[in-house]
């Protein structure tokens, strides 16, 4: 039986690094060093020291039992320790692989998991559950810190490399798997999946994505399940209130005039309204129809404004809609072009100004 790579760089790959292997999820690879480093049987054996061929014991029924192919089974063969070393002849549920990364998150103390802590009837706790340790480390702290270091590199610059964060780290494996494999003259179905944990650092949440046979986006781990894990992943994170630095950290920052609203003219109602929503304090507000906003230093101040007291109404810094009411009210035709406020600089009567003359408003 020939094993093959499917990432189209293997052609490249004359002779790579396992850690290359690993993020680039070379089946060749995983296939020579199983074979290379284990005797028959030892590799299966060295799975099962994981806890991968046992239930977690989930208090939920119907937990499917794991299976990892060894030399008690029939269907153990010449090269099942290659096709164990990428993740064929062997079942595991998705709970029963995210326990296992879990457990690497954890540093190698793998955890059986629970849903529920407590259950109660008429405001008493009548089963308690409590977190309970299925092994205390299921390898040596320097091996679990190379996985861990493995993990990392797969979203750093392996197969999920279009998944990574700018915001946060997280680490994980992709899964690719033929689920209907060796039964000629029907389909090619697979499986794909991604598993993860995050932040990398100082992992809180750990999260799998299984997705049978998918018909859009193609059906690689890493295309497929990956942008499912990072969306639930951005969205755990945004919430995560602990790992965020609080907006009011520090000195308060000085607002300077140019940050704030300024000259801004028109209904005093809607100028308040729109002040209030952003919520920007104000001292006093004049007794008049129209006001017009003056930035200062950290504060603002509202004052009367009254367009018709120059000698041509002065609209500078109002929105269409004031400004028509302004200068109409004053007996102008005026002809808009563009959108938004009269800008300080752009506003003109056609002729003198004159009450009845046409005004042509280039807006910003």
């Amino acid at each position: 039986v020939k094993v093959t790579d499917s990432n189209p760089m293997s052609k490249y790959w004359n002779v790579i690094s396992i850690r290359q292997a690993f993020e680039q999820s070379s089946n060749v690879a995983m296939a020579k060093l199983a074979d290379s480093l284990y005797a028959e049987g030892e590799f299966s054996a060295r799975l099962q020291s994981f806890h991968l061929s046992e239930k977690t014991g989930i208090e939920l029924s119907g937990e499917g039992t794991p299976m990892i192919n060894d030399t008690s089974r029939a269907e153990w063969s010449g090269i099942s320790n290659a096709w164990l070393s990428f993740g064929y002849e062997s079942r595991l549920t998705p709970l029963q692989m995210l326990t296992f990364f879990n457990t690497v998150a954890n540093g190698g103390k793998m955890m059986k998991p629970y849903v529920v802590d407590e259950v109660r009837r008429e405001g008493k706790t009548i089963t308690d559950f409590r977190p309970t340790v299925v092994d205390p480390q299921i390898a040596s702290q320097h091996t679990i810190e190379e996985l861990q270091t493995l993990l990392e590199g797969v979203v750093e610059r392996g197969t999920a490399k279009k998944l990574k964060s700018d915001k946060y780290h997280f680490a994980g494996k992709t899964g690719t798997s033929q689920q209907n494999y060796g039964k000629r003259g029907r389909k090619n179905e697979y499986q794909a999946s991604f598993v993860g944990y995050f932040p990398a650092e100082k992992p809180v949440y750990s999260v799998i994505v299984v997705i049978y046979n998918p018909t859009q986006g193609g059906y690689y781990g890493g295309e497929v399940a990956g942008p499912v894990f990072r969306e639930i992943a951005d969205n755990i994170y945004n919430s995560m209130i602990t790992v965020h630095d609080a907006l009011n950290q520090g000195p308060r920052p000085v607002l300077y005039a140019e940050q704030l609203p300024n000259r801004d003219a028109g209904n005093l109602a809607e100028i308040t309204t729109i002040l209030n929503y952003v919520n920007v304090k104000l001292d006093s507000l004049p007794d008049s129809e129209l006001a017009v906003v003056d930035a200062a230093d950290e504060r603002v101040v509202v004052k009367p404004w009254d367009p018709a007291a120059q000698q041509w109404p002065n609209v500078r810094g109002m929105r269409l809609r004031d400004a028509v009411y302004v200068l109409e009210n004053n007996g102008y035709k005026v002809h808009p072009k563009g959108v938004g406020r009269v800008p300080h600089h752009k506003w003109h009567t056609d002729g003198k100004g004159t009450l009845g003359q046409a005004w042509s408003l280039p807006l910003n």
